[in-house]
C-alpha cells in the first residue's frame, strides 16, 4: 500500500507537541440555568459569548451529528485509529461516556497519548503503538470496539478499499463507524495553496469530493448514518503556526474574522449549517455496521 506520509513525518509532528491540559475547559455547550445575582448573571453571558465563537464545524461535529448518531452510558468502547494526542477519545470519554482506547504508529504520538490519558486519569495501556492497518494488529482487535474513529487519517493512503476494510474490521456488529477528512479542494485548498503548499502532496485529493468519499463506505455490512460536507466555512490551514512574515500577518487576521464568522452562524444557521462542495473544510461519514 503507498502512503503518502512516512513514519519520520508523523514523528517530528509529535516530537515537542504540548500535552493536552489535565482539566481542560469543556467545549460543550454551557448550562444555562437562572442565575440570581449580577455577578454569576455576568458569567453566564461570557459563557455564552464565548460558546457563540466557538468553532462551528466543531459544533456541528460534537453538539449535532454525534449527538444524534452516539450513544451514551458507560459499558462501550471506542478507538481512534492515528489517535495522537489523543484528545478526541477523552472528550468521547467525558461527553458520551466511551471507555477510550487509541492505536499509533508514531512512537513519539503513542507517548504523547499516554501521556495524555495518564493526566485524564485514563488507563495508558489503552494506547497501542501499532500499525493500525497490520493484520496482527487487526486480528488481534478484530470487532472489538463500539465505535470506531478516525480523523484526518484516510487521506494520506491510496489503496482506500484496505484502509475502510480495516476500519470495519475492528467495528462490533452493531457499532458505529465515523471517519473524517480535511478538504484541500475548493475554497480550503486555496487557502492550503496560499499558506501551506507543501502539504498538499501528502494527502489523496481525489477522494475529497462527497460522492468519491461516499463510495468509499458502499460495502456490504455498513449503513450510512450520515454522510457529507461539514463546517459550513472555517480558516484553518495544518501547519500555518510555521509561516512568517506578512503571510502570517494575514493568516492572524482570518483567525481573528473566523470568531465573528462562527457566532454569525451559528446566530443565523443554528444547527444547520450551509455546506456546499466549495467552501465546507471538511466530509465527515457516520455509520453502523450491520453484520
Amino acid at each position: 500500500m503507498e502512503r503518502l506520509t512516512s513514519l519520520s513525518d508523523w514523528d517530528s509532528v509529535w516530537t515537542g507537541f504540548p500535552r493536552a491540559p489535565a482539566n481542560p475547559v469543556s467545549q460543550a455547550a454551557p448550562q444555562t440555568a437562572p442565575r440570581t445575582t449580577p455577578r454569576t448573571h455576568g458569567v453566564g453571558l461570557r459563557d455564552r459569548f464565548r460558546e457563540l465563537r466557538r468553532d462551528y464545524a466543531d459544533y456541528l461535529e460534537w453538539d449535532v451529528l454525534f449527538a444524534e448518531h452516539l450513544a451514551r452510558g458507560t459499558g462501550r468502547k471506542a478507538i481512534e485509529i492515528g489517535s495522537a494526542p489523543g484528545t478526541t477519545t477523552i472528550r468521547l470519554h467525558r461527553t458520551f461516556g466511551y471507555d477510550p482506547y487509541g492505536v499509533e504508529y508514531s512512537a513519539p504520538g503513542a507517548a504523547l497519548n499516554r501521556a495524555n490519558f495518564i493526566a485524564a486519569g485514563i488507563d495508558p495501556a489503552h494506547v497501542f503503538h501499532a500499525d493500525a492497518l497490520s493484520e496482527e494488529f487487526l486480528a488481534a482487535h478484530e470487532g472489538a470496539y463500539d465505535l470506531v474513529v478516525s480523523r484526518g487519517f484516510i487521506e494520506h493512503f491510496t489503496d482506500m478499499h484496505r484502509v475502510i476494510d480495516a476500519h470495519v474490521r475492528l467495528v462490533k456488529p452493531g457499532g458505529r463507524l465515523v471517519v473524517s477528512i480535511p478538504k484541500l479542494v475548493g475554497l480550503p485548498g486555496a487557502l492550503f495553496r496560499v499558506f501551506n503548499p507543501g502539504v498538499i502532496p501528502l494527502h489523496n485529493l481525489a477522494i475529497m469530493e462527497r460522492r468519491a468519499f461516499a463510495s468509499l463506505f458502499d460495502r456490504d455490512g455498513l449503513r450510512e448514518l450520515h454522510c457529507g460536507n461539514i463546517g459550513t466555512f472555517r480558516v484553518h490551514v495544518c501547519g500555518s503556526d510555521r509561516t512568517s512574515g506578512p503571510r502570517a500577518a494575514l493568516m492572524g487576521a482570518l483567525m481573528n474574522a473566523q470568531l465573528g464568522l462562527n457566532a454569525a452562524f451559528r446566530l443565523c444557521l443554528g444547527s444547520r449549517g450551509a455546506e456546499s462542495a466549495l467552501c465546507s473544510p471538511y466530509l465527515i461519514y457516520i455509520g453502523s455496521r450491520v453484520r
